[in-house]
């Protein structure tokens, strides 16, 4: 029945928080806090003629972040890994100063998102993974924030996917939360990452990647 399906789902209330960790949004960014002009910094590593950074170099920020990696005359170009004060840090490759294509960041606990930069910010296709490797959520980011459809998943085998509003947070009539089944789903309304109405649902077929379901007419 649908009172023992609904037994069986996670509450309400900790279904789907599609918003972006705060702890962690002014990391996402390779435009870190730490290249703030006023922020002082110590360099180890060689120097060209203008006594800045030039091939492998250590620069430890007055924000006790420190950043490993490559320069090219005081820019960042090639492999680079910023190590936070929190003990969180992020890694990838640089062109001019900013962090370009597939890079990770690795959060304080030990979980991971690995995501596409642009220019220094989240764009593009993005996985995140809990502490013991188990992917949690899978979609698409713009401007370090998600978009369009997105997936998180639960340690029982379930999880939810929908659409998320320019907050990062599911929002829409269109939202599921798909049991361990793999077909049995709670199918309805969303509003900042809570569902607020469902009925019992099928999922019925994949079309490029999104689900679609048949509500039960008696739910």
């Amino acid at each position: 029945t649908l009172d023992d399906v609904r037994d069986c789902a996670p509450e309400t209330s900790d279904l789907l928080q599609t918003q972006q960790p705060s702890s962690t949004r002014k990391k996402q960014s390779a435009k870190m806090d730490s290249d703030d002009d006023d922020m002082k910094e110590v360099v180890e590593g060689p120097l060209d003629e203008d006594d800045q950074p030039h091939g492998f170099c250590t620069v430890t920020y007055s924000s006790s972040d420190r950043f490993e990696g490559l320069f090219v005359h005081g820019e960042k170009n090639g492999k680079g890994k910023f190590f936070f004060f929190d003990g969180s840090t992020l890694e990838g490759f640089y062109v001019d100063d900013a962090l370009q294509g597939q890079a990770i960041y690795t959060y304080e606990e030990g979980g991971a998102l690995h995501g596409t930069y642009v220019d220094g910010e989240l764009n593009g296709p993005a996985q995140e993974f809990d502490v013991d490797g188990h992917l949690v959520f899978r979609g698409q980011y713009k401007d370090n924030i998600r978009c369009g459809m997105c997936w998180t998943y639960y340690p029982d085998g379930g999880f939810v996917v929908g659409e998320v509003n320019e907050d990062g947070e599911m929002t829409g009539n269109a939202g599921a939360y798909l049991y361990p089944d793999g077909s049995t789903a709670l199918y309805g309304t969303f509003v900042d990452g809570e569902l607020i109405e469902a009925r019992l649902a099928t999922l019925t077929m994949q079309e490029s990647g999104r689900p679609h379901f048949t509500v039960n007419p008696d739910s």
